[in-house]
């Protein structure tokens, strides 16, 4: 069972609530859930939240949007995601964070084809790797693995940021990364939503495409590489580390 688990909470440090922002009149997580459903490769789509107060409203939305919706830990990711994938029986989790609007379903399904290719325990799109850009972040990984990852990681960190142990113990795990083809690499471009300024980009790009439901990730970079000024928007944004 291949499973992507989108993962979502109403507490942001530097935008709080970002995940109802309204984009067009609908909110952002939305467009990432219904993005995500395109995907030819999955078997389920769930939304992974805290079991706190404050997200209930993102539960009603999973329930608005026939989606599987998860209650966890806020704080101890981890363990969220392994109740989600085990709570669904899923062999591989596809993970998709809910700042990522734009998250492209061919992605998924090229990365998919790619993990099964490469034979790997974790594939990943890292844009510091020559992958895509911020904003098209897929990982792929087994869930035996982040068992395995809960039974060795003993930091809230390694907890928060459920990936990082397997990228930092390259000799437990076989991590590989995948390289976006070259009309697709953009370092320089910023396509998630963290603060004010990459909302504001992130509008502009619907309102451009609105009159469709889907548009590529190769529409977008198209479109931004005709309108530089665009990718100025949120260039001084730091990613968060």
């Amino acid at each position: 069972m291949k499973s992507a688990i989108i993962q979502a909470r109403m507490g942001s440090d530097r935008l709080p609530g970002k995940v109802l922002k309204k984009i067009n009149g609908r909110p952002m997580l939305e467009y990432v859930i219904n993005r995500v459903k395109l995907s030819k490769n999955l078997d389920k789509v769930i939304l992974a939240i805290p079991s706190a107060s404050q997200d209930d409203i993102l539960f009603k939305l999973a329930k608005k949007l026939n989606t599987i919706c998860i209650r966890g830990s806020e704080k101890n990711v981890l363990s969220r995601y392994l109740k989600a994938a085990k709570g669904t029986n899923t062999d591989v989790i596809i993970r998709i964070t809910a700042d990522a609007p734009l998250i492209d379903p061919r992605i998924i399904d090229e990365m998919l084809d790619s993990f099964e290719k490469e034979k790997c325990d974790y594939l990943i799109n890292d844009v510091r790797h020559k992958g895509h850009p911020r904003g098209f972040d897929v990982d792929v990984f087994f869930t035996k693995c982040l068992e395995k990852t809960s039974k060795l990681a003993n930091t809230d960190y390694h907890k928060e940021h459920i990936t990082t142990f397997m990228l930092d113990h390259p000799e437990i795990f076989k991590v590989r990364y995948y390289k976006a083809p070259k009309n697709l690499c953009r370092p320089n471009y910023r396509l998630c939503v963290d603060e004010k300024l990459d909302l504001i980009l992130i509008k502009k790009i619907f309102k451009h495409f609105r009159k469709r439901e889907y548009f590529s990730a190769q529409e977008i970079i198209e479109y931004i590489d005709k309108n530089p000024k665009l990718a100025d928007i949120n260039k001084n944004v730091k990613q968060k580390t």
